[in-house]
């Protein structure tokens, strides 16, 4: 039991191990294009919103331009209601978008930008007031340059953090001038929600598809091993799993000293039946024998089809006169079975038992059984005998 118990622990294992391998492969791969879906359709989002909000300056562009020409904010003599009504609809916006950050901001020099618009809290420690100044990226001087829309990948903005990007660029378009540009960021901690999530789905899809074909692999296995172990005719163990069970069932015998016999059984006449009846009525009769000899045998024998009309019992723990015992069980099981299409030939069987003499081995102890039984067989048959 401990073997078999062992054997089975392996097979799952190993294909919980390949199952896991074969569907890793693929989530992974899946997650990664996800994690790349979402940070595209992210860029998407901070370009469309930058747009927008750009759109949205455009349309009082006069005042968006004066507030940008303006030079020493401190003053406040700039137009601080137009300031202050443009702060608030940012706020609001981003309260729906839910970006880190949005804000405008106006060319200094190549290496140099000014803060205008910035919808942060006016009481965080990140909130920009206009007309601080920041560095230049690559990204912003691009967009200033060019006119046209820089979406940002995953970028390490120190001090601020990671964050992808989208500018738009704010253009008079009466003078096709570029006064500013709109930021919209979203942080890796927005876009590390998303895969988190993602990425939880993923992983319980791949724990159940693991587990999923973790059972059926199995259960394919085992119908396997057990098609391989089972005879289909009979239902009793297959030669193979019989060999393997006898040479298991001697090394326990040697090692407690115990009694081991085994018993050869083989179908009178069976030749004749098949030769008169068919082979429909041959396996009607096999299929017979080996339902006699489960019914009388104890769950801890071993019973096979040792090949063609001939069948093998392993009885561990057991002396020759207690195989007798059960043999003679069988044996008047098998003469009460009522095959309707056989008329004139009685179904019996010759037995043979052998004891293990802990010395032979199990080719020769399955000889000694086989030589008892053409003794029962020749000295005219129904009947058993021991080896001497």
């Amino acid at each position: 039991m401990f073997a078999v118990t062992k054997r089975r622990f392996i097979i799952i294992l190993f294909v919980f191990l390949f199952s896991l391998f074969f569907f890793s492969i693929p989530s992974y791969l899946l997650y990664t294009n996800i994690k790349g879906l979402v940070i595209e359709e992210l860029g998407r989002n901070a370009r469309n919103v930058a747009v927008s909000i750009a759109d949205l300056i455009e349309e009082d562009i006069s005042s968006y331009e004066t507030l940008a020409d303006y030079e020493n904010y401190s003053d406040l003599n700039y137009d601080v209601s137009y300031y202050n009504k443009m702060i608030g609809i940012l706020n609001g916006l981003n309260s729906i978008i839910g970006a880190d950050y949005i804000y405008t901001i106006k060319y200094i020099d190549d290496q140099t930008f000014a803060y205008i618009f910035d919808a942060e809290d006016t009481n965080s420690e990140f909130f920009s007031v206009i007309g601080s100044v920041d560095v230049m990226t690559e990204y912003e001087r691009h967009a200033f340059s060019e006119g046209v829309v820089v979406i940002t990948p995953l970028t390490d903005f120190e001090p601020w953090g990671v964050y992808l990007t989208g500018y738009a660029p704010i253009i008079n378009h009466d003078t096709s001038v570029v006064v500013g540009l709109v930021g919209v960021d979203f942080s890796l901690s927005y876009v590390s929600n998303i895969i988190s999530s993602v990425k939880l789905v993923l992983l319980l899809g791949l724990i159940f598809l693991v587990f999923v074909s973790t059972f059926l692999l199995f259960k394919f296995f085992d119908i396997r091993m057990e098609a391989l172990n089972k005879d289909y005719l009979t239902g009793l163990y297959s030669k193979r799993y019989q060999e393997s069970r006898l040479r298991k069932a001697i090394r326990e015998a040697r090692f407690k000293n115990s009694p081991l016999s085994v018993i050869m059984l083989d179908v009178d006449y069976f030749k004749e039946i098949n030769d008169n009846y068919g082979h429909y009525v041959g396996d009607k009769v096999l299929k017979s024998v080996g339902n006699s000899i489960l019914y009388n045998t104890r769950n801890v024998d071993i019973c096979s089809r040792y090949g063609g009309d001939e069948f093998l019992v392993i009885l561990p723990n057991t002396l020759p006169e207690e195989a007798a015992i059960i043999s003679d069980k069988i044996m008047k099981s098998i003469l009460k079975v009522d095959i309707s299409e056989m008329k004139s030939i009685p179904l019996s069987f010759s037995v043979g038992i052998a004891l293990w003499d802990h010395v032979s081995d199990q080719n020769e102890f399955i000889t000694q059984a086989d030589k008892a039984m053409y003794v029962s067989k020749n000295t005219g048959k129904n009947k058993l005998t021991i080896y001497k």
